[in-house]
């Protein structure tokens, strides 16, 4: 399993627990947790990062799309296993020789 290479320069946490929710014809409805524990949601910020950092990153997203990779939390120190949540990555080019991105990773 591949690690996350990069340390981000911000990191906001979100906790999720999923519901079902059936809606019925008489107006009422049953809810029931997708998971027995409730999840987090990582996004991660990078604010300047060079070109050779951004292809670093940008490989690994095409490499790891639709795989489970951990993720060191990096004041934490707890390893996840995640999953990226979006299936497209973008890069925003600022001055000759750095990039900035911010990406969404969910626990698994």
């Amino acid at each position: 399993m591949n690690t996350f290479p990069l340390v981000p320069t911000g990191l906001s946490t979100q906790r999720i627990k999923p519901v079902s929710r059936a809606k019925y014809d008489a107006g009422y409805e049953q809810t029931a947790p997708k998971n027995t524990r409730a999840l987090k949601k990582f996004t991660l910020s990078f604010g300047a990062l060079t070109n050779a950092e951004a292809d670093t990153l940008d490989n690994f997203f095409v490499v790891n799309q639709g795989v489970a990779f951990e993720f060191i939390h990096p004041i934490e120190d707890i390893s996840y296993i995640v999953r990226f949540s979006e299936d497209s990555i973008s890069f925003e080019q600022f001055g000759k020789d750095y990039q900035s991105t911010q990406i969404v990773i969910e626990e698994i």
